[in-house]
């Protein structure tokens, strides 16, 4: 379709998603939140990462497993 919009994120988004859950890591009073909070920040800082280094490309119809070598762990 030529008049389709394609949209991405960018990595100001990221970033903050990654600063959100870095600050919840460290709020969170139980541990079972603090987990998931960690786990959200170990994925926001794969796709950091992975865009900042031009490895992940945003938008693209490729399924995100093909990026697990990007986490770092």
């Amino acid at each position: 379709m030529p008049d389709e919009c394609h949209r991405t994120a960018s990595l100001a988004y990221a970033t903050w998603q990654l600063q959100r859950a870095m600050a919840s890591a460290a709020e969170l009073g139980d541990v079972a939140g603090r987990v998931r909070a960690q786990q959200k920040m170990r994925s926001w800082q794969t796709v950091v990462s992975g865009m900042a280094s031009g490895q992940l490309s945003v938008g693209t119809r490729a399924p995100a497993v093909s990026y697990t070598h990007l986490r770092a762990h």
